[in-house]
């Protein structure tokens, strides 16, 4: 009888330190694999912070590119608008130009037929 009492305890401690071996088992294995699902997360939230960073300087470069763009198209117009106004301005000048000339031809073909006259009626 006391035999099974002294087996009933060990069985009994067997069992009792069986449980507490499982139990920390699974209080490890539920850390480890918090540990890991928090890796996991930590690794997914690296990618996606990184993928943005990507984007953001990806749309930075763009908004970079298309300012260039615009410079350029601008500084294009602004020539072309340089180029048609000096173009009128020189048309102005060689017209104001024959038109001088032309003024000044006249007046000296009136000067002339006078001179012409005046020699006619004076022989």
């Amino acid at each position: 009888r006391r035999l099974s009492a002294i087996e009933d305890d060990a069985t009994r401690l067997a069992s009792d330190r069986l449980a507490d071996v499982i139990r920390e088992a699974e209080e490890d294995m539920r850390e480890k694999l918090e540990a890991y699902r928090a890796k996991l997360e930590a690794q997914k939230q690296a990618k996606i912070d990184e993928a943005r960073r990507r984007a953001d300087k990806e749309s930075q470069e763009n908004i970079v590119r298309a300012r260039e763009a615009l410079r350029e198209e601008c500084a294009k117009r602004v020539r072309d608008v340089q180029a048609e106004t000096e173009e009128m301005l020189r048309r102005v000048r060689e017209e104001r130009a024959a038109k001088t000339k032309a003024r000044m031809q006249r007046r000296n073909e009136k000067r002339e037929a006078r001179r012409l006259r005046r020699e006619a009626a004076g022989k």
